[in-house]
């Protein structure tokens, strides 16, 4: 009776694997990953303000990314130089990964500071927004990092966008971690 149980679950297990076997192989050409960062700065509409403002600044992510095969930590600054504040700047690449690698989970991303100045006719207004810090007293233009926006793409492709807001300044800093399915 045993051998009758055993026998039959061997071939119930050997068809489940032949017709498992060529989803398994497709699933392993993409088993890997890789992933890039772009970043956006766009200005919010505020009471008072002209639209057609100029300015330079200054951003600072930290970019957490670690795997057996590609390992990242740092800060990446990018610089937004003499831009008009009135349209949105477009999405610029700022860091990618150049090896495909397991999927051992997202890059963590912080946004540290936001820094630099707007011209505003005639005057110059200093910019610094940086987020709240255990121990530390509150800056005086916060920079509040919100929820995370997914977007899925075609196979393969995924973005989630991570928005944070400067309270008093009104800036939008845009920040986009794309993952790119690869073949290990």
């Amino acid at each position: 009776m045993k051998f009758r149980y055993l026998t039959a679950t061997g071939i119930a297990f050997f068809q489940i694997a032949f017709v498992l076997l060529p989803v398994i192989a497709r699933a392993s050409e993409a088993d890997g990953v890789k992933h890039s960062v772009e970043i956006s700065l766009r200005m919010e509409p505020a009471p008072g303000r002209q639209n057609s403002l100029r300015g330079s600044l200054t951003s600072i992510i930290r970019i957490s990314a670690h795997s057996k095969i590609a390992d990242f930590s740092g800060e990446i600054v990018t610089a937004f130089d003499r831009i008009d504040l009135s349209d949105a700047a477009p999405f610029r690449p700022i860091w990618s990964q150049d090896r495909c690698h397991e999927r051992r989970g997202l890059p963590k991303i912080w946004i540290q500071k936001l820094s630099g100045y707007i011209i505003d006719g005639d005057t110059r207004i200093a910019v610094l927004a940086e987020p709240r810090q255990i121990g530390v007293l509150l800056p005086r233009d916060e920079l509040r990092t919100g929820q995370q926006v997914e977007t899925l793409n075609d196979a393969g492709r995924s973005e989630r966008i991570l928005r944070a807001r400067s309270l008093i300044s009104h800036f939008v800093l845009e920040v986009k971690l794309i993952s790119t399915a690869c073949a290990l």
